[in-house]
């Protein structure tokens, strides 16, 4: 077909009545699609066609049938990845496209894994890292039309000989007989007293999990867990963890060591202990998390379902009454979008619980969230991590219309959420079989900024009351604290005394803590600021000024505005209805801040500012992660005025632009700020904030490839400033 006659169909999609042309071109248009005949068109055509109307489109409109066909042809012809996709990731979808997208996504992914895992299952040894994991099991029953149950059990032992560890996991594999379903006893990977709940163990039971699904029939949401001794201390551990990918769990004659029962509210838990079983205290402890599990219970009557049974004549051996577990488990399906979770991370921690996800380096060892879904509000409660992403389905809310999101008494979001593709493909980049697919996902970024322990407090505390001397109250909605909570702290680390022995070397360099806004004016052009950008450096004459960096404000690409530090204008994640997960500095040398982030399309960059007696050399570098070659690289580099006192006024007329520099000067003009990047792409001013920028220019970057540029900033008291900045481009070795 001409090109002329693809623009007129585009044309009638996009501009014909619902009733009438744009049907027809629409099933014109499906019929090219799954004949193969698109090609161009639904790369060029469709991706600027659809995505204009992105949001707008209702659940009758036709662009979501298009998506459905287009993502069936490249299932067919197994090209399903992120950049297949990513043209057709934004199109609203309607609830029917959307459980239709990923049933198709679901079973490519499947049949793919089939491929490439059989051989370990009919081998019967699975590998991770350098762990590998032996596993027998037996059947039992008849298959069920939903597919078949499977039970995990543990043996017992640890920190004993190999061939002791193997005879208990021989003993293991007769010890149950479930009426019906697999029953598959693993070996430990090691032969250490923690068999069971090693960082290990939690990738190779879901991939144990997964394998069973695919090769005999087991239905996900029937997967229990079991285990005796130290294979009871693995269901202690193990359970609370990885709740979500358990129907139920049993444990029998174990030991807790250090886990809570808190991330157990969805999962039902059964515990079987000998009275007279005293090792360890096992008997003791068993009565206080029977104890524990009903203090739960009580104040959250819908969660903690459980089962102790203490059996007072018995010693670690029950005689097999612990078997009990097996049927009281069987009654049991995995809850898959429970209301309400509550989630405490273990020593071994984890991205995903639930419809609940958090970043890497987020998913820290005692952190705890509750979520819970009342109608159409979403209610976070914790302070232990700052942001969050919420997987939504129409199982958890009605993704048709507008929903609240709640965080501490915080409103974080307000408004309707589009089913997409590029949220339900995103679930299956990390799982198999992802325990809840988001149809619209919503990353969820608290405001305040809680510290990690008292050490980070401390620092926080003085940063930000005694160094940038704000007020009690902004250093309460800064760390997610009350003004009482924060004024206790205050006078425990005796910030009082530091205040009065406060130092101003010549160059103090600190992160800019966020709170206050570091601009004056044109506020609604940086909604939002990140802190993780910016850098406070005093002025060396007063030690109560300071300006504040912003490395970057923003990055542009032949991609588009690929990076922005605040909310002001759409970026390429914004369109796509991704947000990028707040960071910080690492601060581990005074005088040097660096900071990294990868992009999700592969792109990373990182800044190093590092503090010298009279200056700060900064060095931003730019790595291309992404399949094509980045061009346009213009980098915003802005120096924010606003608490340097003196320079705050809203002009140009005290600012002179001399590339690679900008520079702004006093009153008196003997005192002089210097800001400068290279290569250079523009030196400029904005009088409403009042800020300086000097705009540097990667070159272009080829796939695989890393681009460097270099910054100066430096304070200046004389009268001479072109001597001053001829004789920093000497050192800067500008031509």
């Amino acid at each position: 077909m001409k090109s002329r006659e693809i623009s007129r169909w585009q044309r009638a999609l996009l501009f014909s009545s619902k009733e009438s042309l744009r049907a027809i071109a629409t099933m014109f248009l499906a019929t090219l699609l799954m004949a193969g005949g698109l090609g161009d068109w639904l790369r060029i055509g469709l991706g600027e066609a659809l995505q204009k109307r992105a949001f707008s489109f209702e659940p009758e409109d036709n662009a979501g049938m298009m998506v459905l066909a287009r993502l069936k042809k490249l299932s067919t012809e197994k090209l399903l990845n992120n950049e297949s996709i990513r043209e057709l990731g934004t199109v609203s979808l309607s609830q029917q496209q959307a459980v239709e997208a990923n049933q198709i996504i679901a079973t490519a992914k499947l049949e793919e894994a089939k491929e490439s895992r059989k051989k370990e299952f009919d081998d019967k040894v699975l590998v991770f890292e350098n762990h590998e994991m032996k596993f027998e099991y037996r059947s039992f029953g008849d298959s069920p039309t939903d597919g078949r149950s499977l039970y995990i059990s543990m043996h017992g032992g640890g920190g004993a000989p190999k061939q002791v560890n193997d005879g208990q996991w021989k003993n293991q594999i007769r010890l149950y007989e479930p009426s019906e379903g697999l029953y598959v006893a693993p070996r430990a990977p090691t032969d250490t007293w923690n068999l069971w709940h090693q960082a290990h163990i939690d990738p190779l039971f879901i991939r144990l999990i997964e394998d069973f699904v695919l090769f005999e029939n087991v239905n996900p949401d029937r997967v229990y867990l079991m285990g005796y001794s130290a294979g009871g201390d693995g269901v202690y551990q193990l359970a609370p963890r990885m709740a979500d990918h358990f129907a139920a769990a049993s444990m029998m004659a174990g030991h807790p060591n250090e886990t809570e029962p808190w991330g157990l509210r969805n999962l039902p838990f059964a515990l079987f202990m000998g009275g007279r079983d005293a090792a360890y205290q096992r008997n003791q402890i068993a009565e206080q998390w029977e104890k524990r599990l009903g203090e739960l219970k009580m104040n959250d009557p819908e969660g903690y379902p459980h089962l102790v049974k203490i059996y007072p004549d018995k010693g670690h051996w029950m005689d097999r009454l612990d078997a009990e577990g097996v049927p009281w488990m069987a009654q049991f399906k995995r809850q898959r979008w429970p209301k309400k979770i509550v989630w405490k991370q273990d020593d071994v921690t984890h991205q995903f619980f639930y419809w609940l996800e958090v970043s890497a380096d987020r998913a820290r060892g005692g952190a705890k969230l509750t979520a819970e879904v009342v109608g159409q509000e979403i209610r976070l409660d914790g302070s232990d991590i700052d942001a969050v992403t919420l997987r939504l389905n129409d199982e958890l809310v009605d993704l048709d219309q507008p929903i609240k999101v709640v965080w501490n008494n915080e409103i974080c979001f307000e408004g309707k959420l589009n089913r997409n593709l590029t949220s339900i493909f995103d679930a299956y980049q990390n799982e198999l079989l992802p325990v809840s697919v988001g149809y619209a996902n919503l990353e969820v970024v608290k405001k305040s900024r809680t510290a990690r322990d008292e050490e980070d407090l401390k620092y926080w505390l003085k940063n930000i009351l005694v160094e940038h001397q704000f007020s009690p109250q902004e250093a309460a909605e800064i760390l997610g604290l009350s003004p009482q909570e924060v004024q206790k702290a205050a006078e425990r680390f005796e910030l009082n005394k530091l205040a009065e022995e406060r130092d101003l070397p010549s160059l103090k360099m600190l992160p800019y803590p966020g709170g206050r806004h570091p601009r004056i004016g044109f506020l609604d052009g940086a909604i939002d600021p990140q802190r993780e950008t910016k850098i406070s450096v005093f002025a060396p004459w007063d030690k109560s000024s300071y300006v504040v960096l912003d490395v970057p404000e923003a990055i542009w690409s032949n991609l588009g505005l690929t990076y922005l530090a605040h909310t002001h204008v759409d970026t390429i994640w914004t369109k796509q209805g991704m947000r990028l997960a707040p960071l910080e500095w690492n601060r581990s040398d005074p005088n040097r801040l660096q900071i990294s982030r990868t992009l999700p399309n592969g792109i990373r960059f990182e800044v190093v500012a590092q503090a010298a007696a009279d200056h700060i050399d900064l060095e931003m570098t730019l790595f291309n992660g992404t399949t094509q070659t980045l061009s346009d690289l213009r980098v915003q580099m802005c120096a924010m005025l606003k608490g340097m006192s003196g320079f705050e006024m809203q002009t140009n007329d005290n600012k002179i632009f001399q590339p690679p520099f900008a520079v702004c000067h006093d009153a008196s003009k003997q005192r002089w700020l210097i800001w400068g990047w290279q290569p250079i792409q523009r030196s400029w001013g904005n009088a409403p904030c009042p800020c300086l920028h000097a705009d540097p220019q990667f070159p272009d970057c080829p796939p695989g490839e890393t681009r460097r540029i270099k910054g100066w900033w430096s304070f200046y008291q004389g009268t001479d400033v072109d001597a001053e900045l001829k004789r920093i481009a000497a050192v800067w070795e500008i031509n």
